[in-house]
């Protein structure tokens, strides 16, 4: 693949800030060519000092001015007398709820040798990672039950599990770096699914730190010793002591690129995964397996990965090696966070769509054209149906971000656009799955359906603006989509904070659902959007 099909913006050195930043309007991004390697391994220190800090105050009884906040604080504070830790049955519980939902937040170890691992600690002597990691378990264990009495641990399980974590980034080697980066990642999806965003950025901060600190970005890269440089550093891990390590390695990178791709686009911010060569961040890592086929199958003794991602964005033959699903889930990531930055440069040029427009706008009719039909998945894998509810919604979504603002731009929204007819599609897969069943799904679904019900407003007025006859068959289908949108959000909504959010703005939009009495199809559908 050519260079000019990866359009990679070189620094040019210039101090402090380097003019591609200038221009780009991000100049506390801008690393330098040779020490771009640094800037992971950076981000990781600087946050392990402000913990340092952070527990030294916290430790200390001088007094004096209050320079440093813990954010935890307050919560402490506010809590009751901390029980003594889970008895061993309620453990063995925990244990049970966390496994069935463990794909859902991000668990990418393998679980028998976890277990075997776990089973051989004792959490009063474990290290600090383990014993983080162990707590960051039970912790979405208790999350995930619906026994009252194991929910009312979480608070504990939490105050435990940063406490550890603490400890354990103070002390992060080698060793810890994987424990490490599996409670952040836990700790991620369970700040976002109780809607504390701010938690929630903090800690996917920090796992993408670790990633790109220890290089799991470049596994297999075929230009690794380019790269590196040669430089050392102490968050570098040994090599892999078999196919299955180092498949968890694989996992792990894709499992936080996920995380950081899809809630920068949400919370509005630049990704830190940018795989943005001069920054040292390109993707070289190959697409992620099941953990069970690197057992099986391991990759080969030669095989070296190249600009991941690009290739798979841009190069003239459309290639989908690994179909797993959280290859599926990575693929359909790139796609969303790929379409929403092509996107954001439409307008800048007048009467001109941006670089790479159409040749993304193919890759992602190509990769829906490949999906797996939600039909022929048993209906007892919840964890599948989650995994193809979520990656319809990261393709359709990518199509809305791509089409809207084009859309826009025109005199009159068309009710029939590209953009409505990908938000009806979205919708399809919830008639196609059983809602009911899927008691905890990613909170990114929230945001993702927010953005489907935008489009089917404006869909729906314009649709009412051009047509004479009130009940079209449309302005029906539209209606019965945000039914169908409102109806699975608040089920899910029940047990996710952050859904739950989803649902007030969902309410709060729709400012003309009593237009719709006038007609008597339409007050059925009414009392659908107004008391599900």
């Amino acid at each position: 693949m050519q260079d000019e099909l990866i359009n990679v913006q070189r620094c040019d050195g210039a101090r402090p800030t380097c003019q591609q930043c200038v221009r780009a309007n991000t100049p506390t991004e801008c690393v330098y060519g040779q020490d771009a390697e640094e800037s992971g391994i950076q981000l990781l220190e600087e946050r392990i000092s402000r913990l340092q800090g952070r527990i030294a105050f916290l430790e200390s009884n001088t007094a004096g001015p209050i320079l440093l906040h813990d954010p935890y604080a307050q919560t402490r504070e506010d809590q009751p007398p901390r029980p003594v830790r889970p008895a061993a049955r309620e453990r063995q519980i925990l244990m049970r709820s966390f496994s069935g939902g463990a794909s859902q937040v991000g668990f990418f170890l393998h679980v028998p040798r976890f277990l075997q691992r776990m089973s051989a600690l004792s959490l009063s002597t474990a290290p600090k990672h383990a014993s983080t990691l162990i707590n960051a378990v039970y912790l979405l264990g208790a999350y995930f039950s619906t026994d009252p009495n194991l929910q009312n641990l979480q608070s504990d399980l939490l105050a435990d599990t940063l406490q550890d974590l603490s400890a354990a980034l103070i002390e992060l080697n080698p060793p810890a770096i994987i424990d490490v980066l599996q409670a952040e990642i836990l700790l991620t999806y369970y700040f976002f699914s109780n809607s504390r965003t701010v938690e929630g950025v903090y800690h996917i901060d920090a796992a993408s730190a670790i990633v790109l600190a220890s290089k799991l970005h470049q596994i297999r890269s075929g230009r690794y010793s380019a790269v590196a440089g040669g430089h050392a550093s102490r968050y570098d891990l040994a090599p892999p002591v078999d196919a299955i390590e180092e498949g968890q390695r694989i996992n792990a990178f894709w499992v936080v690129f996920i995380l950081d791709r899809n809630w920068s686009k949400a919370l509005g911010r630049t990704p830190v995964l940018t795989d943005d060569e001069s920054k040292g961040t390109g993707i070289d890592t190959p697409w992620p397996r099941s953990i069970e086929t690197y057992e099986s199958n391991p990759l080969p003794e030669g095989f070296r990965g190249f600009r991941t991602v690009q290739r798979f964005l841009y190069y003239p033959i459309f290639m989908n090696e690994e179909q797993n699903p959280l290859a599926t889930h990575a693929k359909a990531a790139v796609l969303y966070s790929s379409a929403a930055r092509v996107a954001a440069q439409t307008g800048m040029m007048a009467n001109t769509l941006p670089p790479f427009w159409l040749a993304l706008d193919d890759r992602i009719a190509q990769f829906e054209q490949v999906l797996p039909p939600v039909d022929r998945i048993n209906p007892s894998r919840q964890d599948l149906h989650n995994k193809i509810l979520l990656v319809n919604l990261l393709v359709h979504g990518a199509v809305i971000e791509l089409h809207q603002p084009l859309e826009i731009q025109g005199p009159v929204f068309v009710s029939n656009s590209r953009s409505t007819r990908a938000a009806l599609a979205a919708v399809n897969i919830l008639t196609r799955i059983n809602v009911e069943r899927l008691s905890h799904v990613d909170p990114i679904v929230g945001f993702l359906l927010a953005s489907v019900v935008q489009i089917l407003m404006r869909a729906l007025a314009s649709s009412r603006q051009n047509t004479a006859a009130t009940g079209s068959q449309q302005q029906i289908d539209i209606l019965m989509a945000l039914a169908r949108i409102r109806s699975a959000l608040g089920a899910w909504g029940v047990r996710n904070a952050y859904i739950c959010a989803c649902v007030l703005s969902f309410v709060t939009s729709q400012t003309d659902v009593d237009l719709l009495h006038a007609d008597s199809q339409y007050t059925v559908i009414a009392s659908l959007l107004e008391g599900i």
